[in-house]
């Protein structure tokens, strides 16, 4: 059992409150997953983490309850009309009365504890609708309500543990309890359902199967069946003609490969039915660092009585069809301005709350409950599931009646815990990160944070926003926003924050969440969802860094989903730089031998397929064979250069040009990294004062001078444009049309064609030069098409992680060669949203959005 989810919270630590009004910005609505009216949905069915899923119907209608630990109030209750659309209507435990911890009362904390795997279910007999769960392995409680949607009150407790209930109604009426670790009872329960009557064992799990627990339990054809779960591969099914046995037992699902790229095997949950007679199976993925997420398969029923799943090319199915008839619902994800005198059923406390600390009333206001500098210890922290597998929170604070002391802002939440907001000390109010917020796996505080970044500001609405990547993986990374004055305003600040992947969460750990953390007074409205929002003002120079330390993480992030750490790829690159100096060395040796053609010939033969490893890889292996070959086909290319221009007063020219030709994309006078001679051999790279130079030392004489500079500058062009613009501004602005992505690569061709037929007339080694113009635009060419063509399929700005981006981190790489940090910037800016008002910086004064995006 783990607590396992990212949230959005809201807390208040020192003095009034959060205010939050109606909200007027529309909502897109692209973070959320779609109706499913095609005549299938896909999986997962909800991309949020509701674990230890309980599901079942009652009539036209299928409820959903999940498993909360020291969220309050507890184990919320969703409701579908189709088996796939959900929708939150309320929660079964209205407050966690079991003791001050779960209130943080008295430095007492109840992380982890709680709600684990219970159970609901609705009895028709009495019109009642129960819940029971056990606590802390000691005491089971039973919550009743004559409504789904409530109100909830405590009806009974147990001096037994109901571990992993599973609650079933017979057609007699009984009510029974199937539960257990390794050794599984089924407990028969009082008429009233509050006592226990009778329980026994029916299992003893064998040694060679391990542990079982996650007990649901049905009666189909008059035979009953236990389905549980082995952590975390596989689910059994139990069989019997009596509730109380004896059992035979069968694997429903045994390492099933997951619907969710990157995701653990779906188990756990239960079986699920439709009133035409299909059934289901309702189970979870591992997806961390998001949490677990239900997916749903169908399952048929083989002659002996038992299911059996059913799979999709031998894994979980991504799509299957409906298993009715598509019913609207309104979206998990969309604007909150607290209407109303009640939290929406989405929302979720850490820990019981102080209710009179806060109001709901057209607006939220959160009051302080808490004066602390421990947010894991702060009461009234609202929070809420982040949505996956990207999506983005955003509020807006006024912080005119913050009074010194407080805090409030926007904070991923969990185990390790970071946040963006304001601080007001002795009256002077302060924008900024704290970052490094952790508990140890005892759940004790180990660190309050430190600020890490933080700047001035006057009082007025902030915005906050955060967007979040929640695939499954490592090294995830979030992005922070601060705005002033409007949602789109003048960006204060830019920040990224990692977190763990589940491999590194300790047991019982969560995922992050999102949120305002102490605060005094702020006006705020909540959005969920995608916003392409270009900010209409500038960046501060002073915040050229923010962004360079940001935006590269969340770029090379997002490209390389299936990449175990960020520093993988930065260190790949720093070896590839290395290897770019030592390989110099043999090759010199080597043309000295073979000359400068077949050098030239072998080393590009190293050039092209790097390129293609690169973007067709799938996984870092592969990127690093394509990242090894690049460095010996980069050598190559500098051979050309050698060989086009020969000496070192042309060097100097070439290094003055090309700096004058990339200013306009990286902002720069003059471009110092620009390669010089290449070194002198006795017989090939040193040029002219090799004893068999690649060009006669008359082709450089004056009336020659102006044309080949004139040729290395329109190679220049089009390496420019192809290399940095076309990557970068077609990945960013997506609007970048097919005509200019062949305008600029025609340019880079035409440069090289010259360039080659420019030289026949040497009479010296003509073809490599025909080689060379035909490798840049085929290579060039064919990266640029294929960026442009996944970015137009993507749509506005819905950024989709798949493994093919991994090209995208072979373009940083390449920009490490060319300019280095100013040109991964804007590769950063193109994931990152920051791209149309830092770019308008790096490259013209002049640039509207229209200009950046293109004609296309």
């Amino acid at each position: 059992m783990k607590f396992t989810r990212l949230f959005i919270a809201l807390s208040a630590g020192c003095s009034s409150g959060i205010f939050a009004h109606p909200a007027t910005t529309p909502v897109s609505g692209l973070g959320a997953l779609a109706q499913r009216q095609s005549g299938t949905y896909s999986n997962p069915i909800i991309w949020e983490d509701l674990a230890d899923l309980d599901v079942f119907r009652v009539n036209d209608a299928w409820y959903y309850s999940a498993s909360t630990m020291h969220y309050s109030p507890g184990a919320p209750i969703l409701r579908s009309r189709d088996l796939v659309n959900w929708e939150y209507i309320g929660h079964s435990v209205p407050t966690l009365d079991w003791g001050t911890k779960y209130s943080l009362e008295s430095g007492q904390r109840a992380y982890v504890k709680g709600i684990w795997a219970s159970t609901m279910r609705y009895r028709r007999s009495s019109n009642t609708w129960y819940w029971i769960g056990c606590i802390e392995f000691g005491t089971t409680y039973i919550y009743t309500a004559p409504a789904a949607t409530g109100p909830w009150s405590r009806a009974a407790t147990l001096n037994t543990c109901f571990y992993d209930a599973g609650l079933f109604i017979d057609d007699d009426d009984t009510m029974y309890v199937a539960y257990g670790n390794t050794q599984l009872y089924v407990a028969q329960l009082t008429p009233n359902g509050l006592g226990i009557a009778r329980t026994q064992q029916i299992y003893s799990t064998p040694s060679n199967i391990g542990t079982l627990e996650g007990s649901r339990m049905y009666k189909r054809n008059g035979q009953y069946y236990i389905l549980v779960t082995r952590p975390a591969n596989a689910e059994y099914v139990l069989k019997a003609s009596s509730p109380f046995g004896s059992y035979t037992i069968k694997v429903l699902a045994n390492n099933v490969p997951p619907a969710t790229t990157g995701a653990g095997y779906p188990h756990q949950g239960g079986l699920v039915d439709t009133p035409d007679g299909k059934w289901y199976y309702a189970a979870f993925e591992d997806a961390y660092p998001g949490g677990r997420i239900p997916v749903l398969a169908p399952v048929t029923w083989g002659s002996d009585g038992f299911p059996a799943l059913t799979l999709s090319g031998g894994a979980w199915g991504k799509t299957y069809p409906m298993p009715v008839s598509a019913v609207k619902t309104p979206p998990l994800t969309g604007t909150d301005s607290f209407e109303g005198s009640a939290l929406g059923h989405a929302w979720e406390w850490n820990h019981n709350p102080d209710t009179s600390k806060f109001r709901v009333n057209n607006g939220l206001t959160l009051n302080t409950a808490t004066v602390t500098i421990d947010l894991y210890q702060a009461r009234n922290t609202l929070t809420r599931r982040i949505h996956g597998p990207i999506s983005t929170a955003t509020i807006v604070m006024d912080t005119s009646k913050m009074a010194a002391g407080d805090r409030a802002g926007l904070a991923l939440f969990r185990d390790q815990s970071a946040w963006v907001g304001v601080k007001n000390d002795g009256g002077t109010l302060t924008v900024g990160m704290t970052n490094s917020i952790n508990m140890n796996t005892n759940w004790a505080t180990i660190n309050t944070g430190t600020t890490v970044a933080s700047a001035g500001v006057s009082k007025g609405q902030i915005y906050l926003r955060c967007t979040v990547n929640i695939n499954p993986g490592s090294g995830r990374t979030a992005r922070y926003e601060i705005t002033k004055g409007s949602e789109n305003g003048n960006i204060l600040m830019l920040l990224a924050v990692s977190f763990k992947s589940e491999s590194e969460i300790p047991e019982g750990s969560g995922s992050p969440q999102v949120g305002t953390v102490r605060g005094n007074y702020e006006t705020g409205r909540l959005h969920d969802h995608f916003v392409k929002a270009p900010c209409k003002g500038s960046i501060p120079k002073s915040q050229y860094s923010e962004i360079n330390n940001a935006t590269v993480y969340v770029c090379n992030n997002y490209a390389c989903p299936e990449f175990d750490a960020l520093s993988r790829p930065a260190a790949l690159s720093t070896a590839g730089t290395v290897m770019f100096i030592v390989v110099k060395a043999p090759l010199v040796e080597l043309s000295n031998i073979i000359r400068w053609g077949p050098t030239y010939a072998l080393t590009i033969s190293f050039y092209c397929p790097s390129y293609v490893l690169m973007d067709a890889s799938k996984n870092f292996g592969t990127h690093v064979a394509g990242s090894g070959l690049c460095p010996v086909g980069q050598s190559g290319t500098n051979l050309l250069i050698g060989i086009v221009i020969s000496d070192t007063t042309m060097a100097r020219w070439r290094a003055f040009g090309v700096g004058l030709l990339f200013m306009v994309v990286t902002d720069h006078p003059l471009d110092r990294r620009a390669r010089p001679g290449e070194g002198g051999g006795p017989n090939g790279i040193g040029g002219t004062h090799s004893k068999h130079p690649a060009l006669s030392p008359h082709c450089f004489s004056n009336r020659t001078i102006a044309p080949y500079l004139l040729l290395v500058s329109l190679d220049s062009v089009g390496f420019a444009a192809t290399r940095t613009y076309i990557h970068a501004g077609a990945t960013a602005a997506k609007e970048l049309g097919p005509c200019c992505v062949t305008f600029f690569t025609t340019v880079n061709g035409t440069a090289q064609c010259l360039a080659g037929a420019a030289v026949v007339t040497t009479r010296r080694y003509k073809w490599i030069y025909v080689l060379g113009a035909a490798v840049r635009p085929v290579v060039y060419g064919a990266r640029a098409a294929t960026a442009g063509r996944r970015e137009r399929n993507r749509g506005d700005f819905a950024i989709t992680v798949e493994p093919q981006d991994a090209g995208v981190t072979a373009l940083v790489v390449c920009f490490a060669f060319v300019d280095g940090q100013r040109q991964i910037c804007i590769a950063g800016g193109t994931y990152t949203n920051t791209l149309e008002s830092a770019l308008w910086r790096y490259l013209w004064s002049s640039a509207t959005a229209d200009t950046l995006s293109g004609p296309g």
